[in-house]
């Protein structure tokens, strides 16, 4: 099943709108349906709400009866807004109980929404409304809507950097005890290395100051005499 409508006024040119459906009853206690749904920029239906011009939707409709009057209601659909550039994600389930001469509906509804910058909004609604036949030729609908939570998240890619393994305690760079006790080897062979290389310099100077004293008591005597 399809319907197109065209507009032409002097406000704003001509555009048109059209959407098609598919109706399916798997079995007794079963209907679904699937739509797609498109409103030009430009369209203009004084009946059509404000929110639907310039949007492309699709989606799915599920409704199974738990009995002859209540009702398992369940619909998702993503809805494209070409004029504001954001995506609308929706997922609902509710139930409908049916009267005589009118029913009352009431269900959760999560919606989330998609920006061009990385820019998302979560909402979480409740619902609860009321429709059916004033007269013969009379119908009527009264639905409320109330928002329990709403937040916006900001999603910012960025790449981890790399940290060294390190030693919870100090934070320093963890070493091994096998790598440690190499050091520790290294360092003692070159303080003996430097103690050595110290004494034999130390030796060296003791001789040469004891080589120089009998030459200056040689001096002192002969300046004596």
């Amino acid at each position: 099943m399809g319907e197109v409508a065209v507009s032409d006024t002097l406000d704003k040119d001509r555009d048109e709108a059209w959407k098609v459906e598919m109706n399916s009853e798997p079995f007794d206690k079963l209907r679904t349906k699937m739509y797609f749904r498109s409103v030009g920029e430009d369209f203009h239906n004084p009946s059509m709400s404000g929110s639907e011009t310039g949007t492309e939707k699709y989606g799915a409709e599920l409704d199974y009866s738990l009995t002859n009057r209540t009702h398992l209601l369940a619909e998702s659909f993503v809805q494209d807004n070409k004029i504001s550039g954001t995506e609308l994600w929706s997922n609902s389930l509710g139930t409908m109980q049916e009267f005589s001469r009118f029913a009352v509906e009431g269900g959760y509804q999560y919606l989330e929404e998609q920006r061009t910058d990385n820019d998302t909004k979560e909402s979480q609604v409740v619902f609860a409304g009321i429709k059916g036949n004033i007269t013969d030729k009379l119908d009527a609908s009264l639905r409320r809507d109330q928002v329990i939570s709403s937040q916006r998240l900001k999603i910012i890619r960025q790449r981890r950097p790399r940290v060294l393994a390190t030693n919870k305690r100090d934070h320093a760079p963890h070493i091994s005890r096998r790598n440690f006790r190499r050091e520790m080897k290294t360092g003692e062979t070159l303080r003996l290395r430097e103690l050595k290389a110290g004494s034999r310099t130390t030796r060296r100077c003791h001789q040469g100051i004891r080589s120089k004293i009998p030459s200056q008591e040689k001096e002192v005597r002969q300046a004596s005499g």
